[in-house]
């Protein structure tokens, strides 16, 4: 049970944190884009809980690929800095709603950012592809599972490629049906995950 849940959690959490960020769309940095936020923060420390169930999935027998283990280690690095570089993305978000900054203001504290070489390849181009590429990792080797896990892990595979144009682009909508279908490939995996898999 549990390991169904920490691979559609991630994923049910980004959904919900896009969809309070649209709705919150013009508004600037008030409660409710602080609230999108804070479900995205937490959702993105849930990718590598989500990660070790994959590796535990593709350890419990079902797999018989001896590199598996090795690229499920790598996957789990990358999630790792990734999550940890989105992080600091956000917590500048977080950090410019407790400083009451209005929308004008806002757009002036990002174009600061990205005049910053480090922190425009940290937080931008470094951070979020790292993430998205040890996702697509793990989501491959869950095709080794074959079967309803095997379509599963296709569809969040195609589908973080939708989220990562959508996220490079700006484009919201694209991330938010992007992660919609990430969590369905998600969930179905999680369906074929038999309670003795990860015990």
């Amino acid at each position: 049970m549990l390991a169904r849940a920490l691979l559609v959690i991630p994923p049910l959490l980004l959904v919900a944190g896009w969809s309070l960020l649209i709705a919150n769309a013009g508004r600037g940095p008030d409660d409710a884009w602080a609230g999108g936020h804070l479900v995205l923060f937490v959702a993105n420390a849930m990718w590598v809980p989500a990660m070790l169930a994959i590796i535990r999935l593709m350890r419990s027998g079902r797999d018989d690929g001896r590199r598996s283990p090795r690229f499920g280690l790598f996957a789990l690095g990358l999630v790792i800095f990734g999550s940890v570089y989105v992080a600091g993305q956000l917590a500048v978000d977080l950090v410019a709603w407790a400083l009451a900054l209005d929308a004008a203001q806002l757009r002036e504290l990002f174009a600061a950012m990205r005049a910053r070489p480090v922190l425009l390849a940290l937080f931008y181009l470094v951070g979020p592809p790292l993430l998205f590429a040890g996702l697509l990792i793990g989501a491959m080797l869950l095709q080794r599972l074959g079967g309803r896990a095997r379509a599963g892990g296709r569809t969040v595979a195609a589908c973080l490629v939708v989220v990562l144009v959508g996220a490079l682009s700006t484009f919201s909508l694209v991330t938010l049906a992007g992660y919609v279908a990430v969590l369905a490939g998600f969930a179905l995996v999680a369906t074929t995950i038999d309670a003795t898999d990860l015990s």
